[in-house]
């Protein structure tokens, strides 16, 4: 609802619920939506927040997720621009656990191209214990060189792993002239216990429709 042209001044309030939506693999059930929508030189304005009970995303599940969302759109939606945030509580991780996930970041659509970039934080993240088990029996055990008591510690830096974590990472989806691609940084991790892992280079491209990924990174 509200008042105003709509080709400049207009002001008003947008409501949406849907108790299921399917986008491929993204699926969500709970949606609420509100918006503050206004119009200036034949342009939308947007402010406000998505509620979804629960998301499923690749065999990711999460819990009460909260996205806010605050942009702008061309009268024909065929040009979008949008910063986002987004908190939520995670129900299950493909690989290994956490209890939440934070991030934030861009998004941006035209007639040619997509881009979404983000920043994600998992909050208490740790291991499955079948893969903490083997990263940490493939690490030798070196008696009697002088790297022993190194390797050493870094066997228990990696048992505390279990005690969950923080771990941030870049992402950044980019689709143009038919291809489409997904970058993961290196991530950064620390350890309950005050052990970091400190991630830096371009980190993970990978290709969504045709081609190999390639990785290019360094960790401390």
């Amino acid at each position: 609802e509200g008042k105003g042209n709509l080709a400049g001044g207009f002001a008003g309030k947008l409501l949406a619920s849907a108790q299921h939506v399917k986008a491929g693999s993204l699926e969500a059930t709970g949606l609420v939506g509100r918006f503050a929508v206004s119009t200036d030189r034949r342009r939308i304005q947007f402010t406000g927040r998505v509620l979804a009970e629960r998301l499923l995303l690749a065999g990711n599940v999460l819990n009460r997720a909260a996205v806010r969302l605050k942009g702008s759109s061309s009268e024909s939606f065929a040009n979008v621009e949008a910063g986002w945030s987004m908190d939520a509580a995670v129900g299950k991780l493909l690989y290994g656990a956490a209890r939440r996930l934070q991030g934030d970041g861009q998004f941006s659509l035209d007639a040619t191209s997509q881009r979404l970039t983000a920043k994600l934080e998992l909050e208490g993240a740790r291991p499955a214990p079948k893969d903490q088990a083997r990263l940490a029996a493939a690490i030798p055990h070196a008696a009697g060189t002088p790297v022993e008591p190194l390797l050493r510690q870094l066997r228990l830096a990696i048992a505390e792993l279990g005690k969950g974590s923080v771990a941030t990472a870049p992402l950044e989806y980019r689709a143009s002239d038919g291809q489409r691609s997904l970058f993961v940084g290196p991530p950064t991790i620390i350890a309950a216990s005050g052990v970091r892992l400190l991630g830096n280079g371009r980190g993970l491209v990978m290709p969504l429709d045709r081609g190999q990924g390639t990785f290019d990174g360094e960790f401390a």
